[in-house]
């Protein structure tokens, strides 16, 4: 497949030789979420992602999606669900989709606004994803992999790149916003997971559906 390295690349460490890898029967006694960025323009994106006992991270599968119903997003997103989802994260400033993403069965969290070093969580986020793409020293691997069948996701992680600017000093470093959404899923994934570690995280209120009225409800 043809592909374009950017200059101003956020994620340098991603090297399909190393990250990308033929899909496998995963076991069922993996954890198994989801994540997703909402979209209307912009595609909505929906990742499927398995942990291992080692915490190790396998984005397995992918929906990429633009100009269609939340109804069509959601009975795709359940079609291709084959595992029992843990969590499913999304944008938390889209509350009104995931509201509306419950009435078709499709339970989404916010993602969790998880700071490390005093940075703003977006790059927070990206710093998250870029240290489970680097090569660890013991094991010789990397902790985050991709299915090849996954190719938007794929596509993303070697076209995200940073801002051009013109204060190369004192700038500060700013993604651009375009061709992004995979990514963005990715991150309200990782960085709601590792949150779970610390013990001052308090998870926020989950949406589920409301059995009377079919309407999701915060709780």
């Amino acid at each position: 497949a043809d592909f374009r390295k950017h200059t101003g690349l956020i994620f340098k460490e991603f090297d399909r030789n190393v990250h990308v890898i033929q899909p496998f029967e995963i076991p069922n006694f993996w954890q198994f979420y989801r994540c997703m960025d909402f979209g209307a323009t912009n595609p909505t994106v929906c990742l499927w992602v398995a942990i291992d006992s080692n915490d190790n991270i396998y984005v397995f599968d992918e929906y990429y999606n633009t100009e269609q119903r939340i109804q069509f997003h959601a009975g795709v997103i359940n079609a291709k669900t084959r595992h029992p989802v843990i969590t499913t994260w999304g944008d938390p400033s889209g509350e009104q989709a995931m509201l509306d993403y419950a009435q078709y069965g499709v339970i989404i969290a916010p993602a969790v606004k998880f700071f490390t070093d005093g940075q703003d969580w977006v790059r927070s986020g990206i710093d998250m994803v870029g240290q489970l793409l680097k090569i660890n020293g013991q094991t010789q691997k990397p902790r985050l992999y991709i299915f090849n069948n996954c190719v938007n996701a794929i596509k993303e992680f070697e076209s995200y790149h940073w801002m051009e600017q013109k204060d190369t000093i004192n700038a500060k470093e700013i993604p651009v916003k375009e061709n992004d959404q995979a990514m963005d899923a990715l991150r309200y994934f990782v960085g709601s997971f590792q949150a779970r570690n610390y013990k001052q995280y308090e998870p926020e209120p989950e949406i589920r559906t409301n059995q009377f009225t079919g309407y999701g409800t915060r709780i």
